[in-house]
């Protein structure tokens, strides 16, 4: 190893070379030493801090303790220099190697582990540095991720031309002989592929498989840069872009990387970058994707250093050992990461701390090289020791049992198995046998074979207590399909339902009170029951209504059912088309107000919200002869005159011919809820005494 001896060169013309110079060299599993001449270090000097390792040779010398990566200091003997001087080895270990920029293997693993015939084609077209004749030494991932059986037979009928042959899943499903999706066409074979080059890079990082996402991505972005066989070996990305591909940014998959964290998200005294794990590509703008250590997500950022022969091994070695990979965690068992992506703007800088005008920061780029300082750890100072609390422990206080009253008080059950231990179990019983004979008056549904290939919704019980002030009043319980599971286009089409808005009712309102007319209110029970279906669904029988012997039947439904996706427009459907037929006209500009216009000059009004109605017109008969034939295709309850309407009391005085409109219960509901229904009440929101400015 021929160099030249800084000692002989002088010491004032010459500084030692920086310790952050990268030694290039192959990999090699021997012992290297620390030589030390003279009571000093051996200063081999070298610009370029390139050294070839001779597998021949009895001992590698190297004259820095940075470089190892395992070393045992002790007396191990000396070597007879070149000037015939003796120098003392002052220690064995392992060392650190970097791989050349030209190196296939380096190239072979930044590139998803392609085949070595790709990279020679890469190279062949000068897009990657890699010398002519050089091969990528047998890789193990690649064996536990590609292993293959026995391929199938080549289609005689390749096709040449863009969209000569396209593959559609027209019909389906199709089987298939089982672990062999080859049979699925051209379009299946690419699964394997990506999964392959996943589980390779997976295993070669040593990452744990929640991080399957990010490798997907990685690997979908290099293969498009990768050369194709159907393309006549050309790279996916320049043939649809038409613009040239390039790779000096490709790095190592989950390799060691530190984030620059800009100025003005860190105090003086913060580190300037973050020890994170590179993850893959930026999907729109440049930017690589790296995996946070200490927040646990996905951030992105361009200014990054990257060490891509230490991977997250080297991470928690680092931590052991009290370097700088502090706060690395065990990944092992981390949790997937998030699909969310942060700038690296998104760094914060700790709120309790102010940054004072000082000197302008030194901010060289990162880009530039690597910037690391061997610097000697400084000596821990001893932390002080703390002192023991002298406060007088007291023990906490207890609350008398009454003040525990509203806590053990059952309210109303959850799902069906509360109500069995439910101290008024007989009355939430009797709501749900209430719910299921309105379901079968109705004709909602009926018990058939579950046909194949079709899969049934769930369904739950809810119940809820009608309550006047303190008092209950009814126990009612309905049941509710889980209709969230529901795919569009199969168990539903459209589901917009149209409502009555609040300037129609304010017309209304304000007809009834200039006019004097009549103003009636009538709710529609289980409105959304009444709704006919077009699609063909299946539900599970009821929880604890199955009928015996009939266990393993399925409910068809018929019409409609609370929670269904498409029930409100299916309820909307079938009330318009009953007005329509009685010889009422839908407004065009409002969708639920309905007129009919008689021909002794009355007339009859009604909006509709939901399954509220207001009914507004002159002749009391004709009213009451609406509300019959309602009452005849529709479960009706008759609330009377209207007193109230989405929450808003209505008062009406008829001879002075003014009507009044209140939320009282809203806003007193509002008050109890955030705990101000003892407040103060003032005149004014402000003191008068303040003045406001512009």
């Amino acid at each position: 190893m021929k160099r030249n001896c800084y000692l002989l060169k002088g010491k004032d013309k010459k500084k030692v070379e920086d310790s952050n110079t990268t030694a290039v060299a192959s990999t090699s599993g021997g012992d290297v030493t620390l030589l030390c001449d003279r009571g000093e270090c051996c200063h081999l000097e070298n610009s370029d801090a390139e050294w070839i390792i001779d597998s021949d040779a009895s001992y590698h010398c190297v004259p820095k303790r940075e470089y190892f990566s395992t070393y045992k200091a002790g007396d191990f003997g000396t070597i007879k220099m070149g000037n015939k001087s003796v120098s003392h080895i002052m220690g064995v270990g392992q060392l650190n190697t970097v791989e050349d920029e030209a190196s296939p293997n380096l190239w072979h693993n930044r590139l998803a582990h392609m085949s070595e015939k790709g990279l020679q084609l890469l190279a062949k077209q000068s897009l990657i540095p890699m010398a002519k004749g050089e091969y990528v030494n047998p890789c193990d991932v690649c064996l536990f991720g590609k292993q293959h059986r026995v391929s199938f037979q080549k289609n005689l009928t390749r096709k040449e031309n863009k969209l000569d042959l396209v593959y559609s899943d027209v019909c389906g499903p199709l089987e298939t002989v089982l672990g062999t999706p080859q049979h699925n066409g051209v379009a299946e074979r690419m699964n394997p592929t990506i999964v392959e080059k996943v589980q390779c890079m997976l295993k070669m990082a040593t990452l744990p498989k929640p991080f399957w996402g990010e490798a997907v991505n990685t690997v979908v972005y290099l293969i498009n840069r990768s050369p194709s066989v159907p393309l006549n070996f050309q790279i996916p990305e320049k043939a649809w872009t038409e613009k040239d591909v390039g790779y000096s940014h490709l790095r190592v998959f989950g390799c060691k990387a530190f984030m620059h964290v800009p100025k003005e998200q860190r105090s003086k005294l913060d580190d300037k970058a973050i020890p994170c794990i590179f993850v893959g590509y930026g999907d729109e703008e440049f930017g690589y994707r790296l995996w946070d250590l200490q927040k646990k997500k996905t951030v992105r950022s361009r200014y990054v250093v990257f060490h891509e022969h230490e991977k997250i091994n080297d991470l928690k070695e680092d931590k052991a050992t009290g370097s700088s990979g502090e706060g690395v965690e065990d990944l092992t068992s981390a949790k997937t990461p998030s699909r969310k992506i942060t700038d690296e703007e998104e760094v914060q800088a700790p709120e309790d701390e102010t940054e004072e005008p000082t000197i302008e920061e030194d901010e060289a780029s990162i880009d530039g090289g690597n910037d690391e300082q061997g610097e000697q750890p400084l000596p821990q100072e001893e932390e002080p020791q703390l002192r023991r609390s002298t406060r007088e422990h007291k023990p906490s206080a207890r609350y008398p049992s009454s003040d525990y009253i509203l806590i053990t008080e059952e309210g109303e059950p959850k799902n069906f198995q509360e109500v069995q231990s439910h101290q008024d179990k007989d009355c939430w019983m009797r709501a749900m046998r209430e719910e299921m004979n309105s379901l079968h008056k109705n004709n909602t549904y009926e018990l058939v074979e579950l046909p194949k290939g079709r899969k049934t919704l769930k369904n739950k019980w809810v119940f809820k207590l009608k309550k006047d002030g303190d008092k209950i009043v009814r126990y009612k319980a309905r049941l509710v399909v889980k209709g969230f599971s529901q795919k569009k286009g199969i168990d539903f089409d459209e589901i917009f339902s149209p409502v009555v808005k609040m300037s129609s009712i304010h017309v209304v309102l304000g007809l009834a009170a200039s006019m004097n007319l009549e103003l009636e209110h009538l709710d529609v029970k289980t409105a959304f029951l009444h709704g006919d279906l077009h699609e063909e669904i299946y539900m599970d029988q009821p929880e604890g209504f199955e009928e015996q012997g009939k266990e393993h039947m399925v409910c068809k439904l018929k019409k409609s059912l609370y929670g269904l996706t498409q029930a409100p427009r299916q309820w909307y459907k079938k009330f318009d088309s009953f007005m329509m037929s009685h010889g009422y006209q839908r407004t065009n500009a409002y969708p639920c107000v309905y007129i009919r216009l008689f021909l002794d000059g009355n007339f009859i009004i009604l909006l509709l919200y939901v399954d509220d109605m207001l009914i507004l017109g002159q002749d009391v008969e004709k009213i009451c002869r609406l509300k019959e034939e309602l009452s005849k295709s529709f479960d009706m309850k008759d609330l009377g005159p209207a007193k109230q309407i989405l929450g808003m009391a209505i008062t009406r005085d008829r001879k002075a011919g003014k009507l009044w409109l209140s939320q009282e219960k809203y806003v007193e509901q509002l008050l109890e809820r955030f705990n101000m229904k003892h407040a103060k009440p003032v005149s004014t929101p402000l003191a008068n005494h303040f003045k406001l400015s512009k």
